[in-house]
């Protein structure tokens, strides 16, 4: 919409924003593809498993995000383990790791109120990055 807003403001844009609008343009025939394969993989994935005992997790770290809270700044991750559950919480001390790392620690899970295939762990332990992702050439 900004691009637009000063398409009509200006009547023109730079290459750079008219380069990612075609890009944006392109990706519109893969959507429906990439959308059914969501929901193939998000039919597939094993709900959390409800327990109040610690469990053990191994998974691809999917995104990481700093998070404002009642004690100050945190750092978490989303993590996609083998079953295709998803968990998000906080990321120990003792590792540090990237998007698409592998990684293993034990910690209690709670499934989300909404999504039986989605939930929060906490209080993790015995982290180790079982695998690295690769670095990104630049």
């Amino acid at each position: 919409s900004d691009i637009v807003s000063k398409l009509v403001r200006y009547g023109s844009v730079s290459d750079k924003a008219l380069g990612f609008v075609r890009s944006l343009l392109a990706r519109i025939p893969e959507r429906a593809a990439k959308a059914a394969a969501r929901a193939v993989e998000q039919a597939a994935a094993a709900p959390v498993p409800v327990t109040d005992a610690r469990i053990v997790i191994e998974g691809e770290v999917l995104s990481k995000k700093v998070v404002e809270g009642r004690f100050g700044s945190v750092l978490k991750m989303l993590v996609k383990t083998d079953v295709g559950t998803k968990l998000w919480g906080t990321i120990p001390a003792a590792i540090s790791p990237e998007k698409g790392d592998r990684v293993k620690l034990v910690a209690k899970v709670e499934p989300s109120k909404d999504d039986p295939k989605f939930g929060f762990f906490s209080r993790p332990a015995q982290a180790v990055i079982v695998t690295a992702s690769l670095p990104v050439a630049a």
